[in-house]
């Protein structure tokens, strides 16, 4: 399976009012006993900018979900995967990364074959 390394989806920053556009997972927090998970994210404007170590914009975004990956699961991966989850009909706070696009690590392979044909 691909390593998530990101989320794109344009957002506007509550605090700044500046447009991002690249969301990266910088931590979380897992209490099992009370089934409750937090997740933060960090938000850029693009990703040059988080490329070229720009500062994140704002305090970033912070889910809440009271669920957890299952033991043996890659819990980047699947925090990435549950912050962009479809909003359930009838919920009123779902993820604001609902419906972003994945952004994957380069594949190992393919970086190898580039270098090789250099």
């Amino acid at each position: 399976m691909s390593q998530i390394i990101a989320l794109k989806k344009a957002i506007e920053d509550a605090e700044t009012g500046a447009l991002t556009d690249y969301h990266v997972l910088t931590r979380y927090y897992v209490d099992e006993t009370s089934y409750y998970v937090e997740v933060g994210f960090a938000t850029y404007v693009s990703e040059k900018m988080y490329l070229a170590g720009r500062r994140a914009v704002g305090n970033g975004i912070v889910l809440k979900m009271n669920q957890f990956p299952p033991r043996g699961e890659d819990m980047k991966n699947w925090f990435y995967q549950a912050a962009v989850a479809p909003v359930a009909e009838g919920v009123e706070n779902g993820s604001a990364l609902a419906g972003a696009e994945f952004v994957y690590a380069p594949d190992a392979d393919a970086i190898e074959a580039d270098t090789a044909t250099e």
